[in-house]
């Protein structure tokens, strides 16, 4: 690929395509359809961690218990990566080993206490690749990035080994994530107090991790699996023990971490831009008038008094009040206001 050059010193952790999360998204697709329920689809991805777990589990397994056969001739150094390295790994750095036959040494230099060595491999003589060690910190570089990228020593490294007469892989050059013991109880050591919630977290999770392991070795025979059931009775009475000992103490715990972890709320509503929303009670119990007659069943454009010579009083509030300019008879202002208003010609009136 060509984003390969581009990534030559980025550590890839052994992904090279988007392949495994491809296959755990195809296995749940099958029940992430709308013929199923949220209760079988967490049923489904609890099973498919399980087997996860109980992959890994036999994985580990196989690496602490089985020695794999020596087929290199650089018997030391490969002896010594079966013993650290997980069998996965194991297998991508045996090949490097053996891709050290096919690598040739171009020139060999001492500057201060560091080796430099350039070499070639075959079938490409154009290719020079410089590769140094340092005999007082023991440190290993190459120049391909090799180590960088994948997290291992490469066939040019193992050749410097070779060369040095060193029997083991230098501790520098291997990283903790591929190693056997990458799981083991004391990664999990820290220095957080009991009154610190992170740590009951972190101790619950190695506490958990571990007990999957006495769980897969206490199942391989009845006499082992008896034996695993007295000690974890034995161990859970002194453990309430020690709790109702302590518990003063587990009560002041909670009360610290109440206090150094407040109740996250709810954020404040904010009023929404437009007109209110009415509520459907409100809204049934007002009905909309008529401006002209106030009637109800229709509006001012379709009332059936448009157009009527006379109003009522109340079409006479509509006009502006008593100093409006409106066209009624004399005979309707006298039976509203009596003689106090003198009214003119053409209908309109003045207040005396």
């Amino acid at each position: 690929m060509w984003a390969s050059s581009y990534l030559r010193d980025k550590f890839c952790a052994g992904y090279q395509t988007t392949s495994r999360c491809e296959g755990i998204n195809a296995y749940v697709n099958k029940f992430s359809k709308s013929t199923h329920t949220i209760f079988e689809l967490v049923q489904c991805l609890e099973m498919v961690a399980r087997e996860y777990r109980n992959k890994e589990m036999l994985l580990q397994f196989q690496s602490i218990n089985s020695v794999p056969v020596m087929t290199t001739c650089l018997r030391s150094l490969e002896r010594h990566a079966a013993s650290v390295y997980t069998r996965e790994v194991f297998g991508d750095v045996k090949k490097e080993i053996e891709g050290v036959g096919a690598l040739i040494l171009i020139t060999r230099r001492r500057i201060m206490n560091s080796m430099i060595y350039t070499l070639e491999e075959y079938e490409e003589p154009n290719v020079h690749i410089m590769s140094s060690f340092g005999r007082s910190t023991g440190k290993l570089t190459c120049q391909c990035n090799f180590w960088k990228k994948h997290g291992y020593p490469c066939r040019h490294m193992f050749f410097v080994m070779k060369a040095e007469h060193l029997k083991e892989i230098p501790d520098n050059i291997v990283l903790r994530r591929w190693r056997t013991d990458a799981k083991s109880a004391e990664q999990y050591t820290e220095n957080w107090g009991d009154y610190s919630e992170r740590g009951v977290i972190l101790r619950h999770g190695a506490l958990y991790s571990a007990s999957q392991w006495l769980f897969f070795l206490g199942a391989q025979r009845l006499s082992m699996f008896q034996k695993t059931m007295r000690g974890i009775e034995s161990l859970c009475k002194e453990l309430q023990m020690d709790c109702r000992a302590f518990g003063s103490s587990m009560n002041r715990t909670e009360e610290y971490v109440r206090e150094a972890n407040p109740v996250v709320r709810d954020p404040v509503v904010a009023k929404t831009k437009g007109a209110p929303k009415i509520p459907k009670k409100k809204a049934l119990g007002k009905r909309r008038r008529c401006t002209g007659c106030k009637g109800l069943g229709h509006t001012k454009r379709n009332c059936p008094n448009k157009g009527a010579g006379r109003q009522n009083p109340d079409q006479a509030e509509e006009c502006g009040g008593i100093n409006a300019t409106c066209v009624i008879s004399n005979d309707d202002w006298e039976s509203i206001v009596g003689d106090n208003l003198c009214a003119e010609p053409e209908g309109k009136f003045n207040a005396d």
